[in-house]
């Protein structure tokens, strides 16, 4: 009976476009940096010749190149869609508004890169190696579980399609932002960066972050455009 009290009263937004026509949108995206930045990354470690423009700004392995501006801006449509949730979730609206600003601080590390920075100091700190070579992984699997267990009551109370999506979206990031790094971490450890598995790796892995992104958009669009029933 609360529940469908807090279904009534969830103020619904309308777009002027459907969450799977957003979806698409994102990932063709996504896709798209995902192709020219492999082609460019493989292009450029045989031939050694130096990085261009293009190479700087549309790499999915660079700081500040449109494919990091683009999982930003995705990440912090991700909040914006949170918090609109909130609107009329009654007894789950402070749940709505702490994954919120999770999200928001996601999108803002993307630019900034404060995980990079503490993955340097802890690999400078104690000298890690192989799969924890990019140490980030060790406060990052803490970060997960954490997440896991602040927002399991959310997610449960979630439509179960728009549930399954929002999961697949999350385990997909983490498959790319934990896992695939941490090999890939290995892969620099053993024989460096300039080789066609670590160009292939890295993009894999940002490619891995920017679907589970664009998934959890399209699971928050159909939250609150009223997409799921009830």
């Amino acid at each position: 009976m609360g529940r469908e009290i807090e279904e009534r009263r969830r103020v619904r937004v309308e777009f002027p476009v459907t969450p799977e026509q957003v979806l698409l949108v994102l990932l063709a995206v996504a896709a798209g940096f995902f192709a020219v930045s492999l082609v460019l990354g493989l292009r450029r470690q045989p031939t050694g010749f130096e990085e261009s423009t293009l190479l700087r700004y549309l790499s999915l392995d660079r700081d500040h190149s449109l494919p990091t501006w683009f999982s930003a801006s995705v990440l912090l449509g991700a909040a914006v869609l949170a918090l609109a949730a909130s609107t009329g979730a009654g007894s789950r609206r402070r749940l709505w508004w702490v994954l919120s600003a999770f999200l928001l601080v996601m999108s803002a590390d993307e630019v900034v890169q404060a995980h990079q920075q503490l993955g340097d100091r802890i690999h400078d700190a104690y000298d890690t190696h192989g799969l924890l070579y990019f140490a980030f992984g060790l406060p990052g699997a803490v970060i997960v579980v954490a997440a896991v267990v602040a927002f399991a009551p959310l997610v449960r109370r979630l439509e179960p399609t728009t549930r399954r999506v929002f999961v697949a979206g999350a385990a997909v990031y983490v498959l790319g932002a934990l896992l695939i790094e941490a090999v890939n971490g290995a892969v620099s450890d053993s024989i460096g960066q300039s080789n066609n598995w670590y160009v292939l790796g890295t993009n894999v892995e940002e490619l891995c972050e920017m679907v589970g992104a664009c998934l959890v958009v399209y699971a928050l669009t159909r939250q609150v455009s009223g997409s799921t029933p009830g």
